[in-house]
């Protein structure tokens, strides 16, 4: 489900247009080198791009400098994907709920912004997702433009006015404007 706040937030930051930017800038290609980059390959393109990180195996991804904006704790994701695809992720989740959660993929989040926008999706692909085409540089550079747009992110979202609240007010019903409390339930 969109949240509104963000996608205003991201779109004022130009988000769209950077994401689909940096897409265009590693678009998959004919190039393969015949071997995967390794988990290890991974952390260090992170750590030449300045990002805590810490490593999921259970889906292979890399989550990436949390940090507490707007009563959320986000984080970025970087997931290697099979022949050189990246999935870049944005996620936050209610320190006190983390069962709500705001974000998503880069892809998705692009193509809301765009909507919100009043334009089309700036980017050719029906998924655009940068490719590192199993090239460690490729991989290093996409890193450090990863963990600089995610940075983005998060100085958009703590700049924002908008409320990353779990529910939007104009769809409380009257009897259920009273202040809400998750600690209350349990």
């Amino acid at each position: 489900m969109e949240n509104k706040a963000l996608t205003a937030a991201l779109a004022r930051a130009g988000f769209d247009d950077r994401y689909y930017a940096l897409c265009e800038r590693y678009p998959a290609g004919s190039k393969r080198c015949g071997v995967s980059a390794t988990k290890d390959d991974v952390a260090a393109a992170l750590r030449t791009a300045g990002a805590r990180y810490t490593y999921d195996p259970r889906d292979r991804s890399f989550r990436i400098d949390p940090r507490h904006v707007n009563g959320l704790a986000w984080h970025g994701l970087f997931v290697k994907q099979q022949g050189g695809a990246l999935d870049l992720i944005l996620h936050g989740e209610a320190p006190d709920a983390p069962s709500y959660t705001a974000g998503g993929s880069f892809a998705l989040l692009a193509e809301q912004v765009a909507r919100a926008r009043g334009g089309a999706a700036g980017c050719s692909a029906r998924y655009p997702r940068p490719c590192y085409n199993n090239d460690p540089e490729l991989l290093r550079a996409i890193a450090c433009d990863f963990v600089r747009l995610y940075r983005e992110c998060l100085e958009a979202i703590a700049a924002s006015e908008g409320s990353f609240a779990l529910v939007e007010p104009d769809c409380l019903p009257a009897f259920c404007a009273a202040p809400f409390s998750w600690a209350a339930l349990r």
